[in-house]
């Protein structure tokens, strides 16, 4: 896979997130899984986002009422879920920031909401923190990223032992 695939598929993951919101007017959720690439295409990243997405489904259908699944799809860059979701952006991204923080694929998982077509709400705008680093702890895990701070094996070794964990030991 090379770099224009991988910039191809999430233009086509933009486009389905914004004809979701036309079509439907709601809030719309994208779930995504906060891994490297080679690891987000794997048997077991797919059962993750699946168990990770049904745990969504069940948070939002509590918290805001009507719930739609609009599709779980498989690209180049992963598997991904969306959702609408009847309620406002802001509380919907505070929901999913719990939900990121304090549930069982939270630590793997990226929620992205969005309202507009022009921007998605981010952690920062509604007071949240940025993610850590998996691997090291730091305080925001983009520039571990963009640094190249860490060894691919050093984060697989972590992504994986997360993933094991969720899925074979019952957390």
């Amino acid at each position: 896979m090379d770099l224009m695939q991988l910039l191809n598929a999430r233009e086509e993951r933009w486009k389905r997130k914004t004809e979701i919101l036309r079509r439907t007017g709601k809030t719309v959720v994208s779930l995504t899984l906060r891994m490297p690439n080679e690891i987000r295409r794997t048997k077991e990243a797919e059962r993750v986002l699946e168990r990770a997405a049904g745990d969504v489904q069940a948070l939002l259908t509590n918290a805001f009422g009507a719930v739609s699944l609009e599709g779980m799809f498989l690209s180049c860059d992963g598997p991904y879920a969306l959702f609408s979701v009847a309620g406002g952006g802001i509380e919907v991204k505070k929901a999913l920031i719990r939900f990121e923080e304090e549930s069982r694929f939270g630590e793997v998982i990226d929620a992205d909401v969005m309202t507009n077509e022009d921007k998605e709400i981010s952690r920062t705008d509604v007071g949240g923190k940025e993610r850590t680093c998996l691997v090291c702890g730091g305080s925001d895990a983009r520039l571990c990223v963009r640094n190249k701070s860490h060894s691919r094996e050093d984060t697989e070794k972590i992504i994986y032992a997360l993933v094991i964990k969720k899925l074979y030991q019952g957390e």
